[in-house]
């Protein structure tokens, strides 16, 4: 406790320390205790106590939470000989509380070793003075502190499946408000795991004493088609469990697999992934990547990369997160029916979303599959560009087109990823890769869960998308882009064209490139800088719908043959 100077007091009293005892609070023995007269005086108490604390001054430090380290203080209590004194005290630090949760898709122990917190403005030390500040709101006065990253070791050593697990970090309040990420670290089972929070995202704008903010940290492999990995970073993937382990579309196809081993089947620059610690019992394997790109690997029935692809999933190497809102932005749209569909702000497979750059054009899809194939590499040039196999090998895309020559081609596509199956030049077919017979009920229109456009379905284990994620389909009668107009509107009317594509201007969605197609019939490249098409996940007789664009008009609710590998812009779930 500390007795400040005042009216009728010679002198301020320094830190005395009190314990309760007995049914009272006592000075410590051999200490004189801290004496009140009839006049008036301002008292400030703190706890836990500290020999050191004799001017005043706590230093904080931001560190793992315990009870004992927990600063806590009150000051501006007024005291005097004809009245009691009592305190509330109140924390001195902030507080940040990650939840962890156990997914039932991660098969480790989930060991949490280690936490770090990095920002401009988060401080790992800073001094204090609680005899001075503000009575009213119980402020002392802070320095300015010394910036960098907290680092704690949080000791968890496991969480049960789909169990949880906390770990309190004392935090040092800020002295200037926090802006942009709030970039975080995780030790977990000996992998280093990286993510970012946006700071005004999650309301943790500055970090207030006596606050405690939470974050919510999923442990787990959130099964889909596409992996979003940072580069440089590692993640750890189920190989277990086919696209997002939902709905399978009819197809009468098992969600589980086991597979013997794991392979690169294509990247778009040599090394840009490498893959560890493949474990066929937890069917789990572990990505680094690179650089920015994208790449595509698979399950394979055999050892060492022998027998059937069983399964291949999508690795998108990107620094662009739209969970968490990093290097990028995501954009609601509202289509005709009032439906709010939430887009990410770039083609999927996209290592760019800056207006006119040819890294916004992504990759391509055939309708209702769930396998990239490359675009063209600039706009205005249709060359193909070459991908690189596991061994370092190049080949290209349009050295792998085939003919659909069976009733059910939905095995093979699955058994050949890099194969553009071309539909039978004969428009009655519909061409379609999905099968060679002249008959709608051969087709199958539900593969990414759109095949009503009163409201789509669930999402699919074909859906090229990340977890969370999915392509846009038509929702109570309505094209996701209906807001543009009907066909055939002038593009100027709705946006500005410049830079090989379109920035809306009737809805707030940004850049749109005009990446052009592959072709039905020969899986060639066309139209890059001329004209954009964008499926939906909605089929049309045995069409597809989709948006196209050029610079003169648009086609929100076009329709077109499911062969044609066209660009996909993800919405939220």
């Amino acid at each position: 406790m500390f007795r400040l100077s005042g009216d009728g007091y010679v002198s301020s009293r320094s830190n005395v320390e009190y314990s309760y005892s007995g049914g009272a609070w006592n000075a410590a023995s051999g200490i004189t205790p801290v004496y009140l007269t009839k006049s008036s005086v301002e008292l400030c108490s703190y706890y836990p106590y500290s020999s050191a604390l004799s001017g005043g001054i706590a230093t904080l430090t931001s560190q793992l939470y315990s009870a004992e380290k927990d600063f806590c203080y009150q000051r501006g209590v007024s005291g005097s000989s004809n009245s009691s004194v009592s305190f509330e005290l109140g924390h001195a630090y902030s507080q940040i509380t990650f939840m962890f949760t156990h997914k039932g898709s991660y098969s480790g122990t989930c060991k949490v070793s280690n936490i770090s917190i990095s920002n401009s403005g988060i401080l790992v030390s800073n001094t204090l003075d609680i005899t001075t500040g503000s009575a009213s709101t119980n402020t002392g006065t802070y320095g300015s502190g010394t910036a960098g990253t907290v680092s704690v070791d949080p000791a968890i050593a496991s969480i049960a499946y789909e169990g949880n697990a906390s770990a309190a970090v004392l935090m040092v309040p800020t002295v200037s408000a926090l802006s942009g990420t709030i970039d975080l670290s995780f030790t977990i089972d000996g992998t280093v795991f990286t993510a970012s929070v946006d700071a005004s995202g999650t309301g943790i704008t500055s970090l207030e004493a006596g606050k405690n903010y939470t974050i919510n940290v999923n442990i787990g492999n959130e099964t889909a088609n596409c992996y979003i990995v940072p580069s440089g970073s590692s993640k750890i993937i189920s190989v277990g469990i086919r696209g997002n382990g939902g709905a399978i579309a009819s197809t009468g196809l098992d969600v589980a697999i086991t597979p013997a081993s794991v392979g690169i089947v294509w990247e778009t620059t040599s090394g840009l992934i490498t893959l560890s610690d493949f474990n066929s019992s937890k069917k789990t394997v572990k990505i680094t990547s690179s650089g920015s790109g994208n790449a595509v690997i698979a399950a394979y029935s055999g050892e060492g990369q022998t027998g059937t692809i069983l399964w291949s999933w999508h690795i998108w190497v990107t620094d662009y997160d739209p969970d968490t809102i990093t290097n990028g932005t995501t954009y609601a749209v509202t289509n005709g029916a009032g439906y709010v569909y939430t887009f990410m702000d770039r083609n999927l497979g996209a290592v760019s979303n800056t207006s006119g750059d040819a890294g916004t054009i992504g990759l391509q899809y055939q309708w209702g599959r769930k396998d990239p194939f490359t675009a063209s590499p600039l706009f205005n040039s249709q060359t193909e560009t070459s991908v690189y196999d596991g061994s370092g090998n190049s080949f290209t895309f349009l050295s792998k087109e085939e003919t659909v020559s069976t009733d059910n081609n939905l095995e093979n596509t699955i058994k050949n990823p890099t194969i553009f199956y071309k539909g039978i030049n004969n428009s009655s077919t519909g061409f379609d890769w999905y099968t060679s017979t002249n008959s709608t009920s051969s087709q199958n229109g539900a593969l990414w869960g759109g095949s009503s456009i009163s409201a789509s379905s669930d999402k699919t284990i074909f859906d090229p998308c990340p977890a969370g994620w999915r392509v846009p389909a038509w929702e109570e009668g309505s094209s996701p882009w209906s807001a543009l107009g009907s066909d055939g509107t002038a593009t100027s009317s709705v946006g500005t064209w410049g830079n090989y594509g379109v920035t809306w201007t009737a809805i707030t969605a940004g850049y749109w490139p005009a990446a052009g197609y592959r072709y039905c019939i020969n899986g060639a490249l066309y139209y890059a800088g001329l004209n954009g098409f964008y499926w939906s996940a909605s089929p049309y007789s045995n069409h597809g719908y989709f948006l196209n664009f050029s610079s003169s008009s648009v086609y929100p609710s076009n329709n077109n043959y499911r062969a044609y590998g066209f660009s996909v812009r993800c919405v939220k779930e």
